[in-house]
């Protein structure tokens, strides 16, 4: 299990890649990321849910670990 200080980067780390995939066209690179972890400092996990796609797909040393919901992937 993934201590909550890696699992805070490797969120961030998904975010950069995977925000193209989830972004309004209406908001900017900077709205997505500040939206970001707005909503994961107030553990909204509905809002998360809402701005990525499903399945969520972690692949962490070559092994792909998919949650119906990013939401179900995070710890806060």
């Amino acid at each position: 299990m993934l201590v909550p200080y890696a699992m805070k980067r490797l969120a961030l780390c998904v975010l950069f890649i995977a925000s193209p995939l989830f972004a309004d066209d209406r908001l900017s690179p900077q709205q997505v990321v500040e939206n970001y972890f707005e909503f994961f400092n107030n553990e909204d996990r509905a809002s998360l849910n809402s701005s990525s796609g499903e399945p969520f797909v972690f692949i962490i040393g070559g092994k792909p670990t998919a949650y119906p919901k990013y939401g179900d992937a995070v710890d806060f």
